[in-house]
């Protein structure tokens, strides 16, 4: 018998932020934390992490821009388009319910497909933690060889420390989320499998600015097979820091003409959530 599996995990998260102030900011005004205004748009220097959560090399430039406002599945949400490059790569939602922040994901490739088309808890400003989802879902894993997987996928938010970062050459204190990500099932196809995945993703806020930083920490997946194998597999992970924003929404007309054109503008990562992506090249008898 003969064991091959490939693991790949992709995270990917939207990257918002906050009304513009000049002084160093309080990361609890959560009536300013998520501006959004038509125009905003922000940009992100990212870097990749080895699986020991140390830095690469690897670089790339993310943005994400508002570009329209409208009625999604029955809140009132303002759109985000996210780029690579001169390219519109992807579209998301967001919206506020009192002091709190959803977001919502018109289509999610598999494995998790079943997070399309809902409104999910974002960040909750007034709370010390809070459950974004936990639910049983199935997924595909390796579609050539049918294999599927069966479990739980918890995902639980809670709110960390606080930490001054510079952008721009001014000094502001962020506060920090972070979202405890964890899948417990099986691989339904092997009986008594186990596949574990459970991985870390830290959000910055500061009030006034919004997103200032953004990090995936390197996932850990673990996979048993009885009488055959026990491996545990780490994915790298990813940082972003932002480096430029406006909030203008006078330049809404021009804004996206100015992006492609002036811009490099890359879409590497955010709000497409943590949707992990999991292929597995096979498990082969």
């Amino acid at each position: 018998m003969r064991l091959k599996i490939l693991f790949i995990l992709g995270l990917i998260f939207i990257l918002s932020a906050c009304k513009k102030e000049d002084n160093i900011t309080s990361p609890t005004a959560v009536q300013e934390l998520i501006p959004l205004a038509i125009g905003n748009y922000w940009i992100y220097n990212g870097v990749t992490l080895d699986v020991n959560g140390n830095e690469t090399g690897t670089s790339w430039r993310d943005s994400s821009v508002v570009t329209g406002q409208k009625i999604v599945a029955g809140k009132q949400a303002y759109e985000i388009s996210e780029y690579v490059g001169s390219s519109l790569t992807g579209l998301w939602y967001v919206s506020k319910d009192g002091g709190k922040y959803y977001i919502y994901f018109p289509s999610v490739g598999a494995p998790f497909d079943s997070l399309s088309g809902r409104w999910i808890l974002w960040v909750d400003p007034a709370s010390p933690n809070w459950t974004i989802l936990n639910q049983q879902i199935k997924i595909n894993i390796d579609t050539a060889n049918g294999l599927t997987a069966s479990g739980t996928l918890s995902v639980v938010a809670n709110r960390g420390a606080g930490e001054s970062i510079t952008i721009k050459n001014q000094t502001v204190q962020a506060q920090r989320y972070d979202w405890d990500i964890n899948f417990n099932g099986k691989i339904d196809q092997i009986p008594g499998s186990s596949l574990t995945i459970s991985g870390k993703i830290r959000w910055y806020f500061t009030s006034g600015i919004g997103m200032v930083k953004n990090q995936i920490d390197p996932l850990t997946t673990r996979l048993i097979v009885p009488l055959l194998a026990d491996t545990t597999f780490k994915s790298e992970g990813q940082k972003i820091t932002l480096i430029d924003y406006k909030l203008n929404p006078s330049q809404t007309a021009k804004l996206a003409q100015t992006f492609n054109s002036n811009q490099q503008i890359n879409q590497h990562f955010l709000f497409r959530c943590f949707i992990p992506q999991i292929p597995f090249e096979g498990i082969k008898r």
